[in-house]
């Protein structure tokens, strides 16, 4: 009976499994037994849907959204229509979609919803991931959800390639090509593996390279519209103008399309050969599709105006695009085209005073809603350390601006606990580099942060007074009157851990690291080294017993 193709399917893949002697992952193996839809023509709709949404057009992806709404009117149970129906929107917010974040997320929020209560899978937390990093631009919220995602299912490779895009645009460009590299080996030769090898190469300045691989996707997918675009802005990278010229009216001739990015490019490369007409007219084209609310047009007219050294107006354009919240705006940090307004927008906030008020509030928010419920690590502690480094600092006579960089240090020492415990002080680092240029900070300001979070790293090597001043209060428990109370919630978090299952190894382990440690500020020195040394002697005492 048709009826039963599914677990028919389900019991040919376990019998070819079980004569090549392989094996499948516990997740994989729920999944096999999972039936999506007992309505075969739902699900040949969702195939189709399927074969729309990877066509990496705006029409395939509209196509998509409307035979996965016809599956779930045949079966209004069918989880992974709702799903990818959900990830159809994400799509069609993306490069030259057709709807704008605020619109596709409403309808994301919708069939999401739907698919999540029927039990979350790795695209839904994909698709969580795309709001995060194309909507609200929290590249640090989409890498755990993308983390997640690859927790549920490692051999999902549109959540790999993903994966590698967000840490193009967090500048860990070497991170990203090794994940296009890993989800290659799951599905090779598909459009996403030209497009996002392209963008590695691309920001690791291999340029040619990048080239290579756009023109072999074209010879196998000649009429995708991505790789024109993103051929022309290689090209004007490095400055051939005729050869961005032809890759952009080449991809004209391929669509009836004029995504504006494209027509950008093509204004940027007549303008640089002295067709400054041409690319008026491109331009006026730009400006009137913005008035009539066209979206995403806002940041391609910031990308002319910065390629003609025009940087007042570019800078303007740019801010019209963060009003109209542009998705293209996830390359402002990492684009070779911004570089040189990227530059002048440094120059020019070397004046503009740091927002650490707001900053506080931001990492504050984000620690309450994201920190672990640890025994030791958690809330509680880095409010601890904040509190004592003011007050170590007070005493240190620092003047009140250190007192401002000292703070957010505190709250961002220990904040990398929201991904992993392993290297979070890299992590917490990261962090205040990714969150803090938006309060205006300048980039020798967030380098002392990051150097005071990195030094409390065990073994603590502070070199300058502030770095000092941060170690000395994530220790300073270990010389006050609450020592055994805070020392019993770290033994907790290590006995869960496993590495100390008994109170005599707690405190061995105490008074090694009682012995070794050293205060670095006078301060501490003088209020918190005697009562750390009555500590030691006490737990050398019951030792000994």
């Amino acid at each position: 009976s048709m009826d039963d193709i599914f677990a028919i399917q389900s019991s040919v893949a376990e019998i070819v499994a079980k004569e090549l002697h392989a094996s499948f992952a516990p997740q994989e193996s729920k999944k096999l037994k999972e039936v999506p839809t007992k309505n075969l023509e739902a699900y040949d709709l969702f195939l189709k849907g399927r074969h729309a949404f990877n066509q990496w057009g705006v029409e395939g992806y509209i196509a998509a959204t409307e035979y996965f709404k016809k599956a779930i009117a045949l079966d209004p149970e069918f989880k992974e229509a709702y799903s990818y129906l959900a990830s159809s929107y994400s799509a069609r917010m993306s490069w030259n979609g057709d709807l704008s974040p605020d619109e596709a997320n409403k309808n994301i929020e919708l069939y999401l919803s739907e698919a999540w209560k029927r039990g979350p899978t790795d695209n839904d937390y994909l698709t969580k991931a795309f709001v995060e990093f194309f909507v609200n631009k929290d590249f640090a919220a989409s890498e755990k959800l993308l983390l997640e995602a690859i927790s549920l299912n490692p051999n999902n490779a549109s959540v790999l390639y993903t994966y590698s895009y967000l840490l193009d645009m967090m500048s860990r460009v070497e991170e990203g090509i090794q994940w296009v590299n890993k989800a290659k080996v799951i599905e090779p030769l598909s459009i996403a593996y030209f497009n996002y090898q392209s963008v590695s190469l691309h920001l690791m300045g291999k340029n040619e390279e990048a080239l290579a691989v756009i023109k072999e996707g074209l010879r196998l997918y000649p009429s995708v519209l991505r790789f024109y675009d993103f051929m022309a802005r290689i090209y004007l990278t490095i400055e051939k103008w005729e050869e961005a010229e032809a890759a952009v009216l080449t991809g004209f001739r391929m669509s009836t399309l004029r995504p504006p990015s494209m027509v950008a490019f093509l204004a940027i490369a007549h303008a640089s050969s002295s067709k400054k007409d041409k690319s008026k007219e491109l331009l006026d084209e730009l400006t009137k599709r913005s008035g009539d609310n066209e979206r995403g047009v806002n940041i391609n007219i910031a990308y002319v105006f910065s390629a003609s050294g025009d940087f007042t107006t570019g800078l303007q354009w740019l801010n019209k695009a963060k009003q109209t919240n542009d998705v293209g705006l996830i390359w402002w940090q990492v684009d070779p085209l911004f570089k040189k307004l990227r530059e002048h927008l440094q120059n020019k906030n070397e004046s503009v005073v740091a927002d650490f008020v707001a900053a506080e509030k931001h990492i504050s928010a984000l620690l309450e809603g994201e920190m672990p419920k640890l025994p030791y690590h958690n809330i509680e502690h880095i409010y601890d350390v904040l509190n004592s480094s003011e007050t170590i600092a007070r005493n240190e006579l620092v003047t009140e601006d250190d007192i401002k960089i000292i703070r957010l240090a505190a709250l961002f020492h220990d904040a990398g606990f929201i991904y992993s415990a392993k290297e979070h002080e890299a992590r917490g680092a990261q962090m205040a580099e990714e969150i803090l240029p938006q309060f205006s900070f300048t980039n020798d300001q967030i380098e002392i942060i990051e150097n005071m979070i990195l030094a409390t790293r065990l073994p603590q090597s502070p070199t300058t007074q502030l770095e000092k001043i941060i170690c000395d209060a994530d220790l300073d428990y270990l010389g006050r009157e609450d020592f055994y109370e805070i020392g019993n919630r770290l033994y907790l978090e290590l006995k869960e851990q496993g590495a100390a299952e008994t109170e005599r190894e707690w405190n061995i382990i105490q008074r090694t690291f009682l012995q070794s440690h050293r205060y670095h500020t006078e301060f501490a020195r003088q209020n918190r080294e005697g009562h750390k040394q009555e500590r030691l002697k006490e737990i050398i005492d019951q030792l000994k017993r």
